[in-house]
């Protein structure tokens, strides 16, 4: 039986979308998905297994029995929640009350499975199984996340380009209808969400009342999207973690306006044409508007963007025959950095 998510009128005005909830989230979300075989997609992340296994050492063993194989295990992602750092996300795991851990800790041992003490101990914010946890976690995020951190917040930014487009131009509904797939469908008022079902537990009813969501796209999810609740707070607002790789279309919309003094800043350094299309892209635009941005062909337009992207300054989402241009963390902080440049008089 699936989640069943309703929304009023002002849940569909509080709909929230973010790139990420940190590299710490995406830690856990990557952990279980690698101790869950059957949930991984046959996609781009086929060979990722093979990729980090060589990094994989015993340091990351106390993250097992939290993560026990064939499911998400302890939501941990909701323990720790929005942090957008490692370091904040450490800081948060290492200080998180004993209750809130407990809390989620007993949750899953009486619903899916029965934890061994080593579990337990972690919830001690002041014992030797937090701390176990933390160096666990720390080993685990350098193995599966730190090497790709830079492609992951692109690939998850080119994701929430998309659907803040779909969201500015269809509305909450809209948006809720392109998240459909085998495991999602929006029947309004309702979205329903297929997630694996715990033994004992049926995914039940969740009225936001006017709390709205927050949509979190992640390559880690595999092929079943996550619901997350904090049992320590009942009215904090529920995430969905869906596929980022479940883009299916680019909705077109007027670009966002470019920066003149972060072009002037960049263009001595890529030319002025390119200055201005890195500005352009902004948020993300497709071609066409890139195009029209910078005042020239389609043709054009394509291959500036071919050069930013070998630069790894852009990401190009491809969706059939449609595409959209997102600034890499590279490219955001090269037009930030050249805007503030520009910006301060000691560069005057």
């Amino acid at each position: 039986m699936p989640w069943r998510v309703h929304f009023n009128a002002d849940d569909l005005e509080r709909i929230e979308i973010v790139d990420t909830l940190g590299p710490l989230a995406e830690t856990f979300l990557a952990l279980s998905l690698l101790r869950w075989p059957d949930a991984r997609p046959r996609g781009m992340l086929s060979e990722w297994p093979e990729w980090v296994a060589p990094r994989l050492t015993p340091r990351i063993k106390p993250l097992a029995p939290l993560l026990p194989p064939g499911g998400r295990g302890v939501d941990l992602v909701t323990v720790v929640g929005d942090a957008r750092t490692i370091d904040q996300g450490i800081t948060t795991l290492m200080t998180v009350p004993d209750d809130v851990l407990g809390t989620e800790i007993d949750y899953f041992d009486r619903n899916w499975q029965r934890l061994p003490a080593t579990a337990w101990a972690a919830a001690d914010a002041r014992g030797p199984g937090r701390i176990a946890l933390v160096d666990a976690t720390v080993a685990a995020y350098g193995a599966l996340i730190a090497p790709y951190w830079r492609s992951i917040q692109a690939q998850l930014r080119a994701e929430q380009a998309v659907r803040k487009r779909i969201l500015a131009q269809r509305g909450g509904a809209g948006l809720l209808e392109s998240l459909q797939s085998q495991w999602i469908r929006w029947r309004p008022p309702v979205l329903y969400v297929d997630t694996p079902t715990l033994r004992g537990l049926h995914p039940g009813r969740v009225f936001l009342h006017g709390r709205g969501i927050v949509l979190v796209p992640s390559l880690f999810t595999g092929d079943f999207p996550s619901m997350h609740l904090s049992l320590a707070e009942a009215d904090a607002i529920p995430r969905l973690v869906f596929a980022a790789s479940s883009i299916r279309e680019v909705v077109a919309a007027k670009p966002p306006a470019g920066g003149d003094q972060a072009q002037a800043a960049l263009a001595p350094l890529i030319g002025r044409t390119r200055a201005t299309a890195l500005c352009a892209i902004g948020d993300g635009c497709t071609t066409t508007e890139l195009a029209a941005a910078i005042g020239t062909s389609l043709a054009a337009a394509s291959q500036h963007a071919a050069v930013l992207r070998e630069a790894g300054l852009i990401i190009t989402s491809r969706h059939g025959r449609a595409v959209l241009h997102t600034l890499t963390p590279l490219g955001a902080e090269l037009l930030a950095s050249s805007l503030h440049r520009e910006l301060d008089p000691r560069y005057g």
